[in-house]
């Protein structure tokens, strides 16, 4: 699978450095932004063009950051300087591109959306580039793969490898994504409680035993207060205990890989990308599972973005590092 990749990078990306730190730093800076953070992404495959719009704070005290979904925003992408697309709101501070939307290679694409209190932005133009092919991959145990400070000591993964041509005679920017699905069978935990699928009627029970659930959907955990609520209901124990449920359907769990690994074509023009490592997928369980490997052709505003990005948040970088400049 590949898709090609543009990324919005309007304003405040930059705050996504603090709390991505391999290694966290005990002294604390004071700090009092007010950010606006932009991201987006628009591809070339059959899925949903997002853009969120959020507003990152700094307590006047502590100085950590905190961030607020914009809503009720107007955002609209321009295709070739000529056509408006414009997008709807799905959730807070989300806002989706038609269903039937996807990136072409070749076509420019520019981000414009005004805030509920009039504020007007808009990106730079960007000529979504053309995508290669992945040739090959395959996957390698590897019972070393994982930093030692990475999941507690646990270090055992699967590596990824790919092997792609790279187009000759023009530069090519590359990013590599994957994502995991793993099967589940238990599905929820309750404390103190019992899973309910429909809601619990109020001071309804029956045979002083049991509470009565209606029609209306729940889906969680009802957790009565301990003893008795009353003469009729029944009697809920005061010690601790817990229930785990088995997933009544066919049920996974996505996990999503983070490291922001990227390449410049510059040293290999032309030739093969060969072997290639583009993901260590941790060692959960031994039953089969699914992954997507995502090969994303960048543009060169996006790949010095990323690069410099993973420099300063999983390499050496530090609180003296130059800051990420947009």
């Amino acid at each position: 699978m590949y898709s090609t990749i543009l990324r919005f990078l309007v304003y405040a990306l930059v705050l996504l450095i603090p709390s991505a730190c391999i290694d966290p730093e005990d002294s604390l800076l004071i700090g009092t932004n007010d950010l606006l953070v932009v991201d987006g992404t628009i591809t070339n495959l059959p899925e949903p063009q997002v853009i969120q719009l959020k507003r990152a704070y700094a307590d006047r005290l502590t100085g950590q950051f905190s961030t607020v979904p914009l809503t009720k925003a107007t955002v609209e992408v321009m295709v070739d300087s000529s056509a408006v697309i414009a997008c709807h709101e799905t959730l807070d501070g989300s806002y989706q591109l038609p269903s039937d939307f996807k990136g072409q290679t070749g076509h420019s694409y520019q981000l414009r959306f005004t805030l509920a209190d009039g504020s007007r932005y808009e990106s730079t133009r960007q000529v979504m580039p053309a995508g290669s092919p992945i040739d090959k991959i395959n996957a390698r145990f590897n019972p070393t793969s994982l930093s030692v400070n990475q999941l507690n000591g646990y270090r055992a993964a699967h590596d990824l490898y790919i092997d792609s041509q790279d187009p000759a005679n023009q530069a090519n920017y590359y990013r590599w994504e994957w994502k995991l699905w793993e099967r589940q069978y238990w599905c929820h935990t309750c404390k103190q409680g019992v899973y309910a699928i429909n809601k619990v009627l109020p001071n309804v029970y029956k045979d002083r035993d049991y509470f009565v659930t209606g029609t209306e959907l729940y889906e969680d955990c009802f957790s009565p207060r301990p003893g008795k609520a009353g003469e009729e209901a029944p009697e809920v124990p005061t010690e601790n205990w817990t229930y785990d449920y088995q997933c009544r359907t066919a049920c996974w769990s996505i996990i999503y890989g983070y490291d922001i690994l990227v390449m410049d074509d510059r040293y290999i023009n032309g030739g093969l990308i060969s072997q290639q490592r583009v993901g260590q997928i941790p060692f959960y369980d031994t039953q089969p599972a699914l992954v997507d490997v995502r090969q994303l052709a960048l543009t060169a505003d996006a790949y010095r973005y990323f690069k410099l990005f993973a420099e300063q948040t999983q390499h050496v970088g530090g609180l003296s590092d130059t800051p990420l400049q947009l």
